[in-house]
């Protein structure tokens, strides 16, 4: 019983620690955004993002603070000029994908039992 509630803790704490990520994807405006990044290599400015639906620059620019606060998005400058691209080695998402992967193993063992 015990190993199971070390399980159980752990798992608690790998949601708690994906929260942030896991609500900066959750949007289906931030994954448009996502979507528009990946597709610009070197980087776009907040005016050259096009979301699904009109948005006001700030509603915009709050939810590219969402993802950069996630550390899904990074940010470069050049002069006065800010280019938003997705962060490379995307630490974070793999981390989502652990506790993903960590979540299907507990439900295999628990299925076996």
């Amino acid at each position: 019983m015990k190993n199971a509630s070390m399980k159980e803790l752990s798992l608690a704490k790998k949601f708690s620690d994906a929260k942030e990520v896991l609500e900066a994807l959750a949007d289906e405006i931030r994954q448009d955004i996502l979507v528009q990044l990946s597709q610009a290599p070197n980087g776009l400015r907040v005016s050259e993002i096009k979301p699904l639906r009109k948005l006001t620059r700030p509603c915009l620019s709050h939810h590219i603070k969402l993802l950069y606060r996630a550390k899904i998005i990074d940010v470069s400058h050049d002069g006065k000029k800010n280019y938003y691209h997705l962060v490379p080695e995307q630490k974070r998402i793999c981390e989502v994908l652990n506790l993903f992967e960590n979540l299907k193993e507990y439900a295999k063992e628990e299925h076996k039992r």
